[in-house]
């Protein structure tokens, strides 16, 4: 055979098309961006609630559209390098979220007011300290956790979890040491928020993240009804936004105490030592 003709009889190797997720994403954050601009020209001077709540929803969407990657998991940005879904993260994206979307509707509403400095809001030393804590917990978790990933997992511990974890998710639980993982990225799931992180308690509810999803979804709640119950005031009376609410000292004992059992469950050992 002549090597033109050997040349022609090869097949083409076809590029891999891009997941359809990623191929629309940037296509995606550019509408929702608009749309967040149409929001605060349109809205924001005479239905201050509805621009804030639309804002936040447009604001989500906008996050999980800019972060959506070739790897096939939905939700990506609150996957973890152990392919688990990170509580840390969630809690973290949450706050910023709300706190981002009040301090564009209320710089907009400002705008519409007529105000002379309308990015004069002040941003209580309250939700500084929030904030700070919600950091402290994302940044700290893989810190505290390192070691036991260069810690020998026990075998039958380790075939007892995997067992249990591909009846209740379908998927096959790998380790890193003594920490458990996830082969890909799409084997995350919702129930890892709420399951422990080590090969000895992987498939086993664990209070103190239980806890920490708890307190969080609560104090989210409240501090949303503060936000709703500033931005639900009359348009009409042309009055500006002079700061964001400021959270009472309790809620903040309340939200440091509850990460600091967060983060303080994750230096018990929750898997069988071995020599």
């Amino acid at each position: 055979m002549s090597p033109l003709l050997a040349l022609m009889g090869k097949k083409k190797k076809k590029r891999a098309a891009p997941p359809p997720d990623t191929a629309a994403a940037p296509w995606i954050a550019a509408g929702l961006l608009v749309a967040i601009a149409y929001v605060a020209v349109r809205t924001a001077g005479d239905h201050r609630l509805a621009a804030w709540l639309l804002t936040l929803i447009l604001m989500a969407a906008l996050l999980f559209a800019a972060t959506q990657t070739p790897l096939r998991a939905r939700f990506a940005i609150f996957v973890d390098r152990r392919n688990r879904m990170s509580l840390s993260r969630v809690q973290f994206a949450a706050w910023i979220i709300l706190l981002l979307s009040a301090l564009f509707t209320a710089v907009t509403v400002n705008l519409h007011a007529g105000a002379p400095d309308p990015f004069a809001i002040e941003f209580p030393r309250a939700l500084w300290i929030l904030l700070a804590i919600a950091a402290i917990s994302l940044v700290g978790s893989p810190m505290l956790l390192a070691p036991k990933a260069r810690q020998r997992a026990a075998r039958k511990e380790l075939a007892r979890e995997s067992s249990r974890v591909r009846r209740l998710d379908g998927v096959e639980l790998a380790h890193e040491g003594q920490l458990a993982r996830k082969r890909k990225p799409a084997h995350a799931r919702w129930s890892d928020l709420f399951r422990g992180e080590e090969t000895g308690n992987a498939s086993y509810l664990d209070v103190a993240r239980i806890q920490l999803f708890t307190v969080t979804v609560i104090l989210f709640v409240l501090y949303g009804l503060a936000l709703a119950r500033l931005f639900d005031e009359p348009a009409e009376t042309g009055a500006a936004i002079a700061a964001l609410p400021a959270p009472h000292a309790g809620v903040l004992a309340l939200f440091g105490l509850s990460h600091t059992l967060y983060l303080a469950n994750k230096l018990v050992a929750h898997s069988k030592p071995v020599a």
